[in-house]
């Protein structure tokens, strides 16, 4: 169909002739019958004011004219029609003409664009390299800039932010003086096309300043906030004043900002693709190499800081009130995720401020519980029912975290958005930051060596008997360690902001959000205790649980050999062996001079078997009471894993599966000053593949939180085989240390 945007017939056919002597024919003629231009562009008139160029096929034209006048064999034979004797006439080209028409115009484009090009690289020479240099100046203070923040140099960041914008748009004013954006236009034209790489560099080069001038200004109400800013704690409960420079709207403006940024980091991106690096010399082919590699990191950490922001946004309650629940973890009494739960408490949080914290007993709390359920077998020897403060039982701290939150809501207490789990570690090393804490009220000075004896003592003996309230210390330290944050230098908060993160990997932290998106961020960034899934490595975790045991764990040294042999068949077989010492014997404690009573887990890879197994003590399972008589329900994480374990008789160990591992598991009993020897042998579900010349494989160790664990690893191989690479370099499949964090070996094996 015809688009009627385009009258062709009116243009090949209706046109008047011009008022001159040239014969009429002439002007009709040519267009039904150039011999070489077959396809012509034509400009057709439109109703706008603007034109459109079309290319049009005249051959077909030509032939539809042509079986328009194939006479009718039909009917009489006709005398010529007037009307066409122009379409029969063999029309004069002027070919001269035309000629001369095309060589002129296109000696006009190419002197133009040759004046152009000259001038930008001969007449201008000095102006180039400025401008280059300009660009990879300014390339290596975004690259600075970025570094920087990754430290959180906020402040370094935003002048090496600053100092590239300025450099960026020096750059881009001078290319655009020589005609840079023209010259981007006509890039096509062979010898302009490195030109346009240049003008894609300077695009990029400005997008990225101005990603840079956004982050610098994102930052900067941050970094001017002092601690008491950050740690301030609302004086009325009940109203919370905000002001325009607060923390929370500091925060929210940088999260709008980095939102804005991303916008440019796109074009920069997009830009960036159509760049030839073999366009430049040497020295700047080499800068945009080093570009293009870094540019998914850059674009990554703007991304990875904006979801820091508006996770913290969530926290403070910058939109909607937070409410989240704390856990107090005593690692002197050892728990799959840290320790002891002896304490709980609450902090709200209300437009970017903390609105609200306290810490009290969490027998206070469980003596409102009156939801009946059963609890892992081994809590049976000290607890009838399952409650708050025995909940952190499995070492996947999430599924720890909803057990937690489950007995919480039970006792009456409001849904939390979220669980803190700390430990008297991550207080001592508050400490190194604050200083020593002085309590009046009870006489004593806190110090980071010494806080958890006098805490603990005063916990245990030196409470009002009359008041009954043990744990009346911990609330008291809180307002005080607060305020003293509040009053720390910003190279202390520097200091702060990395005990945090390294507390996180140290797992003396950890968090659960109840919402999904947030628990991811905390999965994301390894917040969150989430047991290590790596189905297809060599996986283990020791895991000690303290059952009436005493806070003995702080003065029990644990430590591990574990050597992975290689079979020739490509198997695997793993040989342990545990060592632990109690050192509490002359302790001046009496709560540390006890028997270390521990139902020690040992986590491996599913399917795993066990070959051997020595050193645990076999004990016999009784439930204390009748349980399904009672009323009690299961709850179904406990029932599949550790209440249906199989008692490995010839072993005197439970064997069942949790969290996709295999576990096994048995009790361990130490004496004051004496030490219990743990060996088990087992072999591996997979194998190495032996059919090909080489493979490798993973070897994961997961640190239980609040523990320490010395491990002495080495591999074995058969003889001829070789390692090919480890990881780190020069492990070569072996380690001696303590297990600080969450560790990964891995090695190549030559056959």
């Amino acid at each position: 169909m015809k688009d009627p945007r385009f009258n062709i017939d009116k243009k090949l056919y209706d046109i008047k002739p011009p008022q001159n002597n040239r014969p009429k024919s002439d002007f009709l003629a040519r267009p039904a019958s150039f011999p070489s231009a077959e396809k012509t562009k034509i400009t057709f008139a439109k109703s706008s004011v603007s034109q459109r160029d079309v290319d049009y096929d005249f051959s077909s034209l030509k032939s539809k004219k042509q079986q328009k006048q194939k006479p009718d064999i039909t009917s009489k034979k006709q005398e010529p029609d007037s009307k066409n004797i122009v379409y029969k006439k063999k029309p004069k080209i002027r070919k001269s003409f035309l000629i001369k028409n095309i060589v002129f115009s296109a000696l006009v484009v190419i002197l133009f664009f040759a004046v152009l090009y000259f001038a930008f690289f001969f007449g201008s020479k000095n102006v180039k390299e400025l401008v280059l240099q300009n660009s990879i100046d300014a390339y290596k203070s975004v690259k600075e800039a970025q570094e920087r923040m990754l430290d959180f140099d906020f402040e370094g960041a935003g002048f090496a932010f600053s100092e590239a914008y300025q450099k960026f748009s020096y750059a881009q004013k001078m290319a655009n003086n020589m005609g840079a954006s023209l010259i981007d236009a006509f890039s096509w034209i062979p010898f302009l096309e490195s030109i346009s790489s240049k003008v894609n560099m300077l695009d990029v080069a400005v997008n990225l300043s101005y990603v840079g001038k956004i982050v610098s200004e994102a930052a900067d109400p941050i970094i001017k906030m002092s601690a008491e800013d950050i740690f301030k704690v609302s004086s009325d409960k009940n109203d919370v004043y905000v002001s325009d420079n607060s923390f929370g709207n500091a925060l929210q403006n940088a999260y709008f900002k980095l939102n804005l940024a991303k916008n440019y980091i796109d074009k920069a991106e997009s830009d960036l693709k159509k760049i030839n690096p073999y366009d430049f010399d040497q020295d700047v082919s080499e800068q945009i190499f080093n570009l293009k590699k870094d540019f998914p990191k850059i674009k990554k950490n703007i991304e990875k800081v904006s979801e820091y922001l508006e996770f913290s946004l969530w926290f403070l309650g910058q939109e909607n009130p937070r409410h989240f629940l704390v856990v107090a973890q005593n690692t002197a009494e050892a728990r799959a995720t840290g320790g002891f739960i002896g304490s709980y408490g609450a902090i709200e949080t209300e437009f970017g401020y903390i609105k609200d914290i306290f810490m009290d007993n969490v027998y206070n709390l469980d003596g409102q519980l009156y939801y009946k359920v059963v609890p892992p077998y081994p809590i049976q020897k000290i607890s009838t029912a399952w409650s708050l403060h025995d909940s952190n039982w499995f070492l996947d701290f999430p599924t720890s975290a909803k057990k937690m939150m489950f007995f919480y809501e039970k006792a009456g207490a409001p849904t939390p958005d979220g669980i803190i789990a700390i430990n008297e570690k991550f207080i001592e090393r508050l400490l190194e930051i604050t200083g020593p804490i002085e309590l009046p009220e009870y006489g004593v000075v806190l110090t980071k060596d010494d806080f958890y004896d006098i805490v603990q003592f005063q916990v245990e003996e030196n409470y009002d008997k009359e008041e009954n309230k043990p744990k009346k210390i911990l609330n008291d330290i809180v307002p005080v360690i607060l305020s003293k944050l509040s009053g720390i230098s910003n190279d202390d908060l520097l200091s702060l902001l990395y005990l945090v993160a390294d507390e996180f990997k140290n797992k003396n932290i950890m968090f659960y959000a109840n919402h999904p998106k947030y628990q991811d961020i905390i999965l994301k960034n390894g917040w969150g205790g989430e047991i290590l899934k790596n189905n297809d490595a060599d996986y283990l975790a020791v895991v000690a649980s303290n059952i009436n045991g005493y806070k003995t764990d702080r003065v029990t040294k644990r430590s591990m050999t574990k050597v992975s042999e290689i079979q020739k068949d490509g198997s695997i077989i793993n040989t342990l062996n545990i060592t632990i010492k109690n050192e509490g014997k002359n302790s001046p404690y009496d709560w540390q001079n006890q028997v270390n009573s521990s139902y020690l887990r040992i986590y491996v890879p599913f399917g795993s078997e066990l070959i051997e197994a020595s050193g645990f003590t076999k004990e016999k399972y009784e439930a204390p009471i009748d349980y399904k008589k009672a009323g009690f329900v299961q709850d179904e994480d406990v029932k599949n894993s550790i209440n249906s374990a199989i008692f490995r008789q010839d072993f005197g160990i439970d064997e069942f599966s949790e969290s996709s591992k295999t576990v096994f598991a048995g009790w361990v009993y130490t004496s004051p000053g004496e030490k219990t020897e743990i060996t088990l042998k087992y072999k591996l579900p997979f194998s190495l593949d032996t059919t090909k010349k080489g493979d490798d494989i993973d070897f994961v160790f997961e640190k239980q939180p609040g523990q320490d664990l010395y491990v002495d690893f080495k591999v074995k191989l058969p003889d001829s085989w070789s390692f090919i690479y480890s990881l780190p370099e020069g492990s070569w499949g072996e380690y001696s240390g303590y297990l600080k964090s969450d560790m990964i070996l891995s090695v190549g094996i030559n056959f």
